[in-house]
């Protein structure tokens, strides 16, 4: 699987998995990403607060999670796929907390059991074209 590696930072699928397993439970939000007093992300805040952490030094923190965000976007979840998960309206991820449903989504990238990006837009134009029924 393909690592985020810039501005002397490497980030995999196992490193964010991990930083989700590191979140408590209180601190997930539903329906936007950050929640007004900050204290509460979905998934995309958990990230990008994650990021930012790990900014070298003299570099926006920022621009940083920014990047962080596009690649994981690109590489494995557009937020068109991790917002009904996060949010509790998927039915493959009935878990009952945003945390519970975003691992076990994450999980299924790590093993091969949901699509990627990619893999998922194919399988939708092919979808529309009338390729797959």
């Amino acid at each position: 699987m393909t690592a985020f590696e810039g501005h002397g930072v490497t980030i995999t699928l196992r490193d964010v998995i991990d930083m989700v397993e590191a979140t408590a439970e209180d601190s997930w939000q539903m329906d936007v990403v950050r929640s007004m007093d900050g204290q509460r992300n979905c998934f995309f805040g958990h990230l990008h607060a994650y990021a930012s952490t790990l900014a070298p030094a003299g570099m926006d923190p920022d621009r940083l999670a920014s990047e962080v965000w596009d690649w994981f976007e690109e590489q494995y979840a557009s937020t068109y796929a991790i917002y009904p998960i996060n949010d509790g309206k998927s039915p493959r991820y009935p878990q009952p907390t945003p945390r519970q449903r975003v691992l076990g989504f994450l999980n299924d990238l790590r093993t091969g059991g949901a699509l990627r990006t990619w893999e998922g837009v194919e399988v939708e134009y092919l979808l529309h074209c009338g390729i797959f029924e």
